[in-house]
């Protein structure tokens, strides 16, 4: 598969488990939040499995989705949901996930 079909899935991926997650924060209750996310959940999981099916290696498709979904996660609580950000904990954040790259690297 192509580079920009599997950056689209990539981004598919992260914009829908996004979507997912900000609708789980909107609802009071675990089945209205169900019922309106399922489409997003399904959509995401298809685009997981080509990223991962598809990727030229498992570490190639883990570190594109991690970084999109890392920034995906900090708009949908900055943006939609109003949420204030720490930057020590987005610098933690960041420093865990190079760190988890490396391990992963060296293994």
């Amino acid at each position: 598969m192509s580079i920009p079909v599997n950056l689209a899935f990539v981004l598919a991926a992260a914009v829908c488990i996004g979507q997912v997650e900000t609708l789980t924060r909107q609802h009071d209750t675990f089945l209205g939040a169900m019922s309106r996310a399922w489409p997003f959940i399904i959509v995401g999981q298809f685009c997981l499995y080509n990223i991962f099916s598809n990727a030229p290696s498992v570490m190639v498709a883990w570190i594109s989705f991690t970084i999109t979904m890392s920034l995906v996660r900090v708009g949908m609580s900055y943006l939609v949901l109003g949420e204030h950000l720490d930057l020590r904990w987005v610098t933690a954040a960041i420093c865990l996930m190079t760190v988890a790259a490396l391990c992963m690297k060296e293994a």
